[in-house]
């Protein structure tokens, strides 16, 4: 009977050191308050460290170290040989690649990718008769000694379209509807293009667009329709202080800008130009 007993302990002591021996083996790939969550791989000679969250459909791949306070978010991949330092975020849907390593604090946006070395920027394609308002506009600002204030460096300058001919499209394609409140049925009908100027560091409420239009197109009525359309609150936190609608036969500039420059940039249009038709003025709250 003692010896059944005796052998009945050594056979539990045995399975407890196996118990102990699995545990320990266990918290050596997933360690303290750490959460793999569902369908969640984390794969051969990964650490996965303290208080760190890898979330559903997330891999963590060989050979990767996720470091304390870490969270890995959605159907996010760490790819092989990637050290993800202390408390970083990477976001939902990211991939980070092979032999990649992304420095603590560090947060990782949705779906970002490494810009290439290569890349060289395009210059947008003008018309000829872009080109051409947008040689007038930098004759304006010349002749009202604007050019330091608006030179081109500080200012985007964008051709206008009736519509945007396509919303998926990388490219900033302004409609002339958001710069001067003109409908695209007036602009198919009633002009030949239509160019813009507009600062570039925000907020600043200043932007001049000139705009041709047709033979036999109604001027007046291309002005009015832009006066009671055009917003001079564009920008939402700042407003224009002073917004000219004025034209010289076909040519017509619709200038938002500030007290300070709205009479120089009108008297500059008015003696480039000459034979200047009336001036439509909008009030605003400024």
């Amino acid at each position: 009977m003692k010896k059944s007993l005796v052998l009945l302990l050594a056979i539990l002591l045995s399975f407890s050191v196996v118990l102990v021996a699995c545990n320990n083996e266990t918290a050596g790939t997933d360690n303290d308050d750490t959460t793999a969550s569902d369908n969640t791989p984390v794969v051969d000679d990964t650490t996965v460290a303290d208080d760190t969250t890898a979330e559903d459909d997330t891999t963590a791949a060989d050979d990767t170290t996720v470091e304390d306070d870490t969270t890995i978010a959605d159907d996010t991949t760490v790819a092989d040989d990637t050290t993800i330092a202390d408390d970083t975020t990477i976001a939902d849907d990211t991939t980070v690649e092979d032999d990649t390593t992304v420095e603590d604090d560090e947060y990782v946006e949705d779906d970002e990718y490494e810009e290439d070395d290569d890349f060289e920027w395009e210059e947008p394609q003008l018309s000829e008769i872009a080109k051409k308002l947008q040689s007038q506009i930098h004759a304006i600002y010349e002749k009202a000694g604007l050019t330091d204030r608006f030179n081109p460096f500080w200012m985007v300058e964008l051709e206008l379209f009736a519509e945007d001919p396509n919303e998926d499209d990388d490219d900033y394609i302004p409609a002339a509807r958001d710069y001067i409140g003109l409908s695209a049925e007036t602009f198919n009908s009633s002009v030949v293009g239509a160019f813009a100027s507009d600062p570039m560091m925000m907020p600043a409420a200043h932007s001049l667009v000139l705009l041709e239009c047709k033979d036999g197109a109604d001027v007046e009525a291309v002005k009015k329709e832009i006066q009671n359309n055009i917003n001079p609150r564009k920008w939402l936190c700042v407003e224009a202080e002073v917004v000219y609608i004025v034209n010289s036969g076909n040519t017509v500039m619709a200038i938002m800008t500030y007290s300070d420059t709205a009479e120089p940039i009108y008297n500059a249009f008015v003696e480039i130009y000459g034979n200047v038709g009336a001036r439509l003025d909008v009030a605003t709250g400024a």
